[in-house]
C-alpha cells in the first residue's frame, strides 16, 4: 500500500512518499500554497501519478493534545481534502517532526539549510514513517 504524506506549513507543503509496500517513507517534494482548491488538486495528482492508496495530513498538536492556531488550519484543510477526491485521507500526530527533520538533515554534515523545502519534505517523511509504523 503506497501512502502520501504532507507536512502542512504556512508557506510550503512538504510531501513524502512510500514505497509499494508502504514500509518505507521517503522525502519526495515541496507545494508552495495557493489556494485549497489548487493545493488539493496538486496533491491528489501527484497521489495518482505515484498511485499511492492513501493521503496521510500530519496535525501540528500542541504538547497538551489541544489544536493550536496552525493545527486548526491544518485540520480545516484536512476537511477540505478528505471531501475534494477519492482517496482516503488520515490525520496523524506531527509532533516535533520539524525539529527531528532539523536534527536528521543536520546528522548528515548539512550545517546550514537554506532550502526550507528539504526540511518539509523530509519532516513529512518522518510524519508518513511514524503512520507506516504505526500499520504494521
Amino acid at each position: 500500500m503506497r501512502a502520501l504524506g504532507l507536512d502542512i506549513g504556512s508557506k510550503r507543503i512538504g510531501v513524502a512518499i512510500s514505497d509499494p509496500l508502504g514500509l518505507i517513507a521517503f522525502p519526495h517534494s515541496c507545494i508552495y500554497h495557493k489556494n485549497e482548491e489548487s493545493d488539493a488538486e496538486e496533491i491528489y495528482s501527484l497521489a495518482k501519478s505515484r498511485e499511492a492508496e492513501t493521503i496521510v495530513i500530519g496535525i501540528p498538536y500542541s504538547l497538551d493534545g489541544s489544536l493550536g492556531p496552525q493545527a486548526k488550519t491544518v485540520e480545516k484543510f484536512y476537511q477540505f481534502m478528505k471531501n475534494y477526491g477519492d482517496l482516503p485521507v488520515v490525520t496523524w500526530d506531527e509532533r516535533f517532526s520539524t525539529a527531528d527533520a532539523i536534527n536528521r538533515i543536520k546528522e548528515t554534515g548539512m550545517t546550514k539549510i537554506k532550502d526550507k523545502s528539504i526540511i518539509d519534505a523530509t519532516a513529512a517523511a518522518i510524519i508518513l514513517q511514524s503512520y507506516l509504523d504505526s500499520q504494521a
